[in-house]
């Protein structure tokens, strides 16, 4: 798993894609802290923290992410980890770190940028600006393993950046859509599924810290890095009694897994 780590790690600084990245988040964020910050004189990081995540996340994550795997499908380099001596489960888990990693880089200089408030106002609240940083690094890793998911499921690069954007965008919205259905119990089962914008919410402007928030961004990503091991699994076996077997106790332990964290985020909203 550490090799994979530093292997994906250094392929992303060295062709270019993890400082480009970088620096378009990079980009956006001190743009909003400009206009909102410093020309706007406001000392709450909330507003740059939250239109970055919604707009530089969107784009930039899946752009990372969609070689992951499917640029390894296409050209059968994928069989390589399929008969190493590691397991699935550490092969997704290493590609994740690597981007986890690469996304901490951003979120690290952005962590500078209530002491550099700090230094001009005593109005900073620095618990509210660290809460909304640390909404906004877990929700950076969330999207990434949605989009690891969507890079596993294709062998086209193109396709998984579009399908992990597409979902991306969905995600955001949806919320505003839930909120309309009469039903209140079903609302609040899909809302707890799928709702990205609110739980942003929560955290950046409300400046607290709201462990429903936390609990659905932590559970969404293991949910998915979890349905990524089970795709590339799939690809170990042939059409066999066997792999019956093992796509029947894959479907039933994904569906259990997915059972599990929607009671588990709607029992804590």
């Amino acid at each position: 798993m550490k090799a994979i780590w530093k292997r994906d790690f250094k392929s992303y600084m060295e062709n270019l894609i993890g400082p480009v990245m970088i620096s378009a988040i990079l980009l956006i964020l001190f743009l909003f802290f400009f206009l909102n910050n410093l020309a706007g004189r406001n000392t709450d990081l909330a507003a740059p923290v939250y239109v970055t995540s919604a707009i530089a996340f969107t784009f930039a994550i899946p752009l990372l992410s969609m070689r992951s795997f499917a640029e390894e499908t296409r050209n059968k380099t994928d069989q390589l980890y399929m008969t190493a001596p590691i397991t699935i489960g550490q092969v997704v888990l290493g590609k994740f770190l690597a981007i986890a990693t690469l996304l901490a880089i951003p979120t690290g200089i952005a962590c500078l940028l209530p002491v550099l408030m700090g230094l001009f106002s005593r109005d900073v609240q620095l618990l509210n600006c660290y809460t909304s940083l640390l909404a906004f690094y877990l929700y950076a890793l969330m999207l990434t393993s949605i989009c690891l998911f969507f890079s596993a499921l294709t062998d086209n690069i193109l396709l998984s950046a579009v399908f992990s954007a597409l979902f991306i965008v969905i995600g955001i919205f949806m919320g505003s859509a839930f909120s309309r259905i009469k039903i209140a119990w079903l609302a609040k089962i899909l809302s707890g599924a799928l709702d990205f914008n609110s739980r942003m919410e929560t955290m950046t402007y409300n400046g607290t810290l709201d462990f429903t928030t936390v609990i659905y961004f932590v559970s969404v990503t293991a949910l998915f890095l979890f349905l990524c091991v089970q795709v590339i699994q799939k690809r170990r076996y042939t059409v066999s009694k066997k792999n019956l077997t093992v796509g029947a106790y894959s479907l039933s332990m994904i569906v259990v897994m997915i059972a599990v964290v929607v009671v588990a985020n709607v029992f804590a909203t």
